[in-house]
């Protein structure tokens, strides 16, 4: 064999090894899960994948702009195709760009969450591409969605356990009180004097007006309909508040707490501040409570302090139980993203401050 015929089965062994390897990459290329979908530097797209057609729904994508897959846009619904993309960003920095959350507009216009990765492609030629990577989130969406509902009912079913035992400890015992001192009343008509009677009957009279009142302020709590200004319904709130239990409220806003247009917001807010002033009503012997709305930068601050006679954060209260309108306070906050600070000591009354992000007031 001579040399020309030694080098050409040199050249066919290597055309032969760069085509099984161009298929193996090819194969790799059609058959992965994640989509992947090639722009060139206007942003124009040059190829796709199998699951880059499944998730879009276009069969042939090429000459499409990346603009007319995504719905590029910040938080007033305003486009920012060109202002503000991550494409555009990856070419002129040439560096890549990690997973961020995006929406893509599928082909019937159904639009859907995936997370998507930008990695710049150099060329030789001098004309580099863009190499997007696409992940479907809808059933990582679907499950967070389902996690959000079940804690949220593990949250409703406690709070309905608190009810139960209020109801049990404060209500039932009242009436049972009540029963036997109904019992005594007549048995001292029979056997003792007027002023025995009278006294017993002026103790049963105290015990059915705090009861009243306790009952009254549940009824208000549960039923009230929760808005989304928090402001104007803590007001409406606090003056209730007050007309039931006779404690002097008062509500500090600043001018600069955002209005909140997120409804999940609302409700788990207002129903911390809720069971705070319900502690204050049944624990604190406070005379003067103040709610106070303040802005602090991107922060939201939300303060409920009384002069009430206080108690050790922490430790057991008086029937041997842990707060246990501090753990569901706790759990709420955690559930949207937000915590709970809570500052007393003995005869020092308590601070319960709540720390939001302004972005949890967004709709």
């Amino acid at each position: 064999m001579n040399t020309t015929e030694a080098k050409l089965m040199q050249l066919e062994a290597e055309v032969a090894r760069l085509r099984a390897e161009n298929a193996k990459l090819s194969s790799f290329y059609h058959h992965a899960s994640d989509a992947f979908i090639v722009l060139d530097e206007q942003r124009t797209i040059v190829a796709m994948n199998d699951a880059a057609r499944r998730l879009t729904g276009f069969e042939h994508g090429e000459g499409l702009h990346c603009g007319d897959l995504f719905r590029c846009h910040d938080e007033q619904g305003n486009q920012l195709r060109d202002t503000l993309c991550f494409g555009r960003c990856t070419l002129e920095l040439e560096a890549s760009t990690p997973y961020v959350e995006m929406m893509l507009k599928h082909r019937d216009g159904h639009p859907y969450s995936v997370s998507v990765s930008y990695s710049f492609i150099p060329s030789e030629t001098g004309r580099p591409h863009l190499l997007m990577v696409l992940r479907d989130l809808t059933v990582k969406k679907r499950l967070e969605q389902e996690q959000l509902a079940k804690n949220e009912l593990e949250i409703t079913l406690k709070e309905r356990e608190r009810l139960s035992r209020d109801l049990h400890d404060g209500l039932v015992q009242c009436l049972a009180f009540l029963g036997l001192k109904a019992k005594l009343a007549i048995n001292q008509m029979e056997s003792t004097s007027y002023e025995r009677v009278k006294d017993s009957l002026n103790e049963m009279a105290d015990v059915l007006n705090e009861s009243y009142s306790e009952v009254r302020q549940a009824l208000y709590d549960l039923r009230t309909p929760i808005t989304a200004d928090l402001a104007s319904y803590l007001d409406e709130y606090l003056q209730n508040f007050t007309l039931q239990t006779r404690i002097e409220t008062e509500l500090h806003t600043d001018e600069q707490f955002p209005s909140c247009h997120n409804a999940r917001t609302s409700i788990h807010v207002l129903k911390v501040v809720q069971e705070a002033l319900t502690n204050v009503r049944k624990h604190s012997a406070a005379t003067r409570v103040s709610v106070q709305l303040t802005r602090e930068g991107e922060t939201v601050r939300i303060a409920i302090c009384d002069n009430g006679r206080g108690f050790e954060v922490g430790q057991p209260s008086d029937d041997g139980l842990v707060h246990y309108g501090l753990t569901t306070m706790e759990e709420r906050m955690q559930l949207i993203g937000g915590h709970i600070n809570v500052r007393s000591q003995m005869g020092a009354g308590t601070e319960v401050v709540l720390v939001l992000p302004c972005s949890l007031f967004h709709a």
